[in-house]
């Protein structure tokens, strides 16, 4: 049998602005705790060249929340499956101002004319929980703890939050995990996608993190090229299909 090969590519990120049909907590939210270890201070944040960054990293690496990944930045993941077979990426969404409403859209997996629909792929955003140290003893990770006093508290990546629109705080990493569930009767084949990171700036596009112009005037400038503009949205650009080709 033939394996199946996937690619995922990180485009880019997409600052736009997202009408909710539900409630950005259906079932509630809750406060992160507080990571009292040492981590990267506003200095160092602050250093980054770009404000918000994007990047594959590995699903065997639980990333601090308050520290800059340490990864070689990357917009290309690719990975093996046996039809049947999920197979899980993470992804690394780090930035150095806040950011309001970030989503994860999924595209289709194609590979010619064979597809991997996106109802196959899931994001989810991972959160973070008090825990005692990881796997100190070298044993496994849970179990009893006779002397308390030796295994310290720790913030660790941990859930997979089932929410599709999440605020990420200044200074701060939020990683990304995506599965994908191979058909039983996917055609093999090299499959190719992306998942693409959106975000709502506070003031809108041309007030985020990167603007260079007044907003008043980045606001006109904006409207007229929307205007135009021959298409509505980017993944109707006769550009699209060279997206795999940036990195």
């Amino acid at each position: 049998m033939k394996h199946l090969w996937m690619i995922g590519a990180l485009l880019a990120l997409n600052c736009a602005t997202y009408a909710q049909e539900t409630e950005k907590y259906p079932l509630g939210d809750y406060t992160e705790l507080t990571d009292t270890k040492p981590h990267d201070d506003a200095a160092k944040w602050n250093q980054q060249k770009q404000a918000t960054q994007l990047s594959w990293g590995s699903i065997d690496v639980r990333y601090p929340k308050l520290s800059i990944p340490h990864v070689q930045s990357t917009s290309r993941w690719q990975g093996k499956a046996w039809r049947g077979e999920r197979v899980n990426a993470q992804a690394l969404l780090w930035s150095k101002t806040a950011l309001e409403d970030a989503t994860l859209p999924v595209s289709d997996l194609k590979c010619g004319s064979a597809i991997i629909p996106s109802e196959s792929v899931s994001s989810h955003f991972v959160r973070y929980v008090m825990t005692d140290e990881l796997n100190k003893d070298r044993k496994g990770g849970c179990g009893v703890r006779e002397n308390k006093a030796e295994w310290d508290s720790s913030i660790v990546a941990d859930v997979l939050d089932i929410v599709k629109l999440r605020d990420v705080q200044a200074c701060s990493t939020q990683p990304i995990w995506l599965q994908v569930r191979v058909p039983a009767d996917a055609k093999a084949g090299k499959y190719k996608g992306y998942l693409l990171e959106g975000m709502a700036c506070p003031g809108g596009c041309v007030a985020g993190a990167g603007t260079l112009l007044p907003v008043d005037l980045a606001a006109k400038v904006v409207s007229k090229y929307q205007s135009e503009a021959g298409t509505a949205s980017p993944l109707e650009s006769s550009y699209r299909d060279l997206g795999e080709s940036l990195d």
